[in-house]
């Protein structure tokens, strides 16, 4: 098993740090303490195709 990245990886992985930095990262205080579930991050996320 090769846990070498495939050539696509490395962008998905950008492009996914990027979200959540933007998206989450903010929020991960509250979501952390368990007083808030993100849910409003389903649209954004589905808008660059995930």
């Amino acid at each position: 098993m090769s846990l070498a990245l495939t050539r696509q990886e490395p962008s998905l992985q950008r492009i996914v740090r990027a979200f959540v930095q933007k998206h989450l990262k903010p929020l991960a205080p509250q979501i952390e303490a368990g007083e808030f579930f993100p849910s409003g991050f389903f649209a954004p996320s589905g808008e660059i195709g995930y």
